[in-house]
Parts: C-alpha cells; sequence; structure tokens
C-alpha cells in the first residue's frame, strides 16, 4: 500500500503489486481486491453528470493487467466509498486497513489469494479534506 506523500496527491491510497512486470508480459492474469477492514471501501459514489447522477460502484471486480504501471487499485478521497457509508467511517491515520488480493490466471483458472494487513499512514490531518 502507498500513501500521498502531500495534501496535492488527491489518492486516500493505492495498492501496488511490485512484480506487475511479470503479470504483464504474458496477459494472462487479474488482480481483485477485497476489503475485509473497512468494508466500507468494497463500494463507493461517483457523480456521472446530469443524467446519470451518483452511480454506486465495487471494487471487488477482476480486472486485467494491461497496462504499463504497477498500481491495480487506487482509492481517493472524495471517493473513498459511498455517500451513506461516508456518514458514519471517515479513515483516519492509525486505522487498520486489511485487504484480500486475489490473483487469478484467466488461461487456467487458477487463483491464489494473499491477505494484507497495514496501518493507514498520512501526512496530514485527512478529516479535514474528506467530503
Amino acid at each position: 500500500m502507498n500513501y500521498p506523500k502531500s495534501i496535492s496527491d488527491k489518492r486516500l491510497l493505492w495498492i501496488d503489486v511490485d512484480n506487475y512486470r511479470d503479470f504483464e508480459r504474458s496477459g494472462d492474469y487479474e488482480f481483485k481486491i477485497e476489503f475485509l477492514n473497512p468494508v466500507q471501501f468494497n463500494t463507493y459514489e461517483q457523480d456521472e453528470g446530469a443524467i446519470n447522477g451518483w452511480q454506486k460502484y465495487s471494487r471487488c471486480n477482476f480486472i486485467s493487467a494491461t497496462n504499463s504501471y504497477k498500481t491495480i487499485y487506487s482509492i481517493t478521497r472524495v471517493f473513498y466509498t459511498t455517500h451513506e457509508n461516508m456518514k458514519t467511517y471517515k479513515p483516519k491515520a492509525g486505522d487498520e486497513i486489511t485487504f484480500r488480493l486475489t490473483v487469478r490466471n484467466k488461461s487456467t483458472g487458477e487463483t491464489k489469494e494473499y491477505i494484507f494487513t497495514e496501518e493507514l499512514k498520512l501526512p496530514y490531518e485527512i478529516e479535514k479534506y474528506l467530503e
């Protein structure tokens, strides 16, 4: 997990795969993140304009390793969860973040799961900047 170095970075956190190049070359792998704590990170809402309004999305979907960036998931400060969840959950420095990373080989169907736990680290008082 990575954290912003300054207030100008609009991300709350992002997850990198260190050996991403190995996955990218084959093109056969997909990644899925499921947050075990806080579970509020698993869904978020985003404003899709006047016609569509606020739409709810899940982060618990497989994504392919198709670009040259090792970041597989980013969570921004504004869209860290749904509006309803924002009423009761505000991330703060020191919160325990636990997530399950699932790596799936699209050709063989083989999956491997890894669980990571880390303390949320923020370089500033994030509560001021969460909407």
